[in-house]
C-alpha cells in the first residue's frame, strides 16, 4: 500500500466510524493498523492526525505502543 492509499484508507475509515458513532470495534482496529503502517511508510503524525480526526496524543500514544519511537526534537522528517 503506498502513502496515498493509506492515507485514503485511514479516511475512509474515519468516515465510517464516524456514521456509526463506534468508540471501538472494528472500524477503530483498522483505523490503529492504518495509522502504523502510515507512521511505517514515513507520513507525517500530522497527517494522519487530519486523515484519523484523532488527537496528536492518541496518534502518538499508538506509536509509542507499536514502538514507534519519538522523532528527535526539532527534526523534521
Amino acid at each position: 500500500m503506498t502513502p496515498d492509499e493509506t492515507l485514503s484508507a485511514l479516511a475512509a475509515r474515519a468516515k465510517s466510524k464516524q456514521r456509526h458513532d463506534q468508540k471501538s470495534g472494528e472500524d477503530a482496529d483498522a483505523m490503529r493498523e492504518l495509522v502504523i503502517a502510515g507512521l511505517k511508510q514515513g507520513i507525517g503524525p500530522t497527517e494522519l492526525v487530519r486523515a484519523s480526526g484523532w488527537s496528536p496524543t492518541y496518534v502518538r500514544r499508538i506509536a509509542r505502543e507499536a514502538g514507534i519511537p519519538a522523532a528527535a526534537k526539532g527534526v523534521q522528517p
